[in-house]
């Protein structure tokens, strides 16, 4: 496929359908099964999603899944070319305490540096899964996928009544309103919510680390593609707030999270992806 993943190492093919959309006239042949044209959101990612699949596996939001995705980044200043790969998994699993979700992300950073986060969170099973313990072990791998001396770091959190703590190498102690949530937990709401769900607002942690005040998530709309060679209607959240640009999640029928686009980072199912930790 267009990403893939070895033991301790990332292959990033020199073509990225995002850019390419962004610059292929040829794009503007995909529309609507109605003839509309589509979405912004989709329209980026239109170039890819001409020859995407979409999963036909029966699929419960509120059991057990592995969503695997890659990831396109782009930063400032770097122009079309200069976009950076990467992949996302996501595990959900039941448990006697509500939600384990367990995140393994992947980025490549600089050269052939790149990023590795590994976390375990405990959510609840309220509306946004909200957290409440977690652990994050992150480091830098370099090109043989061994780990650059003085980079791994571990980090334990927890939701208190009045704050969200984390210990690391000292405590620190972020504040936040209730509810909140954190950007990966997002992934698991988002297919639990209904379609008629009135807009949510909540505070979010991204990665766990960084507050983002005043988020606000609501159902967008829905349009029907052909993907895959069949018809297909796609259902979307958008979301908006302090400190982030907008996100738009698009989930199929059966509210299986396809897309997540958002204004620097993108992720696209891709249950074939090889992930690193496949190996271990």
């Amino acid at each position: 496929m267009l990403f893939q993943t070895q033991m301790g190492s990332m292959k990033v093919m020199k073509v990225n359908p995002l850019v390419d959309a962004a610059t292929d006239e040829s794009v503007a042949e995909l529309r609507q099964v109605n003839g509309k044209p589509l979405p912004h959101s989709l329209d980026i990612i239109g170039e890819y999603l001409k020859s995407f699949h979409p999963p036909d596996a029966a699929f419960d939001p509120n059991g057990e899944w592995d969503h695997r995705y890659v990831m396109w980044m782009a930063l400032k200043g770097s122009g079309r070319n200069g976009w950076l790969g990467g992949r996302l998994r996501i595990k959900r699993r039941l448990t006697s305490l509500g939600i384990e979700l367990t995140v393994s992300q992947a980025t490549v950073v600089q050269g052939s540096l790149t990023a590795r986060t590994r976390a375990t969170v405990v959510c609840g099973r309220d509306r946004l899964s909200t957290p409440r313990n977690w652990e994050i072990e992150s480091e830098m791998l370099d090109g043989a996928g061994k780990q650059v001396d003085y980079t791994k770091t571990r980090i334990t959190g927890k939701a208190a009544e009045d704050a969200i703590l984390q210990l690391g190498k000292a405590e620190r102690k972020l504040k936040v309103s209730k509810p909140f949530t954190s950007n990966w937990c997002l992934f698991d709401a988002v297919q639990r919510l209904p379609f008629n769900t009135k807009p949510l607002r909540f505070d979010m942690l991204e990665d766990l680390e960084l507050v983002k005040l005043d988020q606000r998530l609501a159902y967008g709309r829905s349009v029907e593609l052909e993907l895959g060679g069949r018809n297909t209607r796609l259902h979307s959240f958008e979301q908006i707030g302090r400190g982030i640009l907008p996100y738009t999640y698009w989930l199929d029928d059966q509210h299986r999270l396809l897309f997540a686009v958002g204004g620097l980072r993108t992720f696209i199912i891709e249950p074939n992806v090889s992930i690193t930790e496949d190996k271990q």
